[in-house]
């Protein structure tokens, strides 16, 4: 993972569309970018990687976005993923993490929300997305 400075066109600007076709408009901070190697022995059926692999990995990547934040300690609340396409073993892919912006969300005292897309390496595939909730404990603060 690299840590993305966001003081240099940071912020990302998009709508989303969730299930009942509704749009919404929020602006993301790209705060990690992961480039992965997926070998062929992390497989749940022959030839794609298994989604438990996938959901450790996006965890492990929001995990390491709250530290290039400068946060110290922070613990997974919730992570909820969509996958959208089987990811291929042996392919290679970017795992991007986004800080979320939106009014009720972002960071507020202990709770910082993140995004994040898992996409080949040419931003044309989608495999999976997902957002967090991390928790600051009080002894972190």
């Amino acid at each position: 993972y690299r840590r993305v400075n966001t003081t240099t066109n940071g912020d990302t600007n998009t709508t989303l569309t969730n299930t009942n076709n509704e749009q919404q408009h929020i602006t993301l901070d790209e705060i990690v970018v992961g480039v992965l190697h997926f070998g062929q022995n992390l497989n749940g059926h022959d030839g794609i990687v298994h989604g438990g692999v996938v959901s450790l990995l996006f965890d492990d990547a929001m995990g390491f976005a709250y530290e290039a934040m400068g946060i110290k300690m922070a613990f997974t609340a919730n992570l909820v993923l969509n996958f959208r396409k089987p990811v291929p073993a042996g392919c290679k892919a970017l795992l991007r993490v986004y800080h979320s912006k939106q009014p009720h969300e972002g960071t507020s005292s202990r709770k910082v929300y993140f995004e994040a897309q898992l996409t080949s390496l040419d931003g044309e595939t989608l495999y999976a997305e997902g957002t967090s909730l991390y928790i600051i404990p009080r002894s972190a603060l």
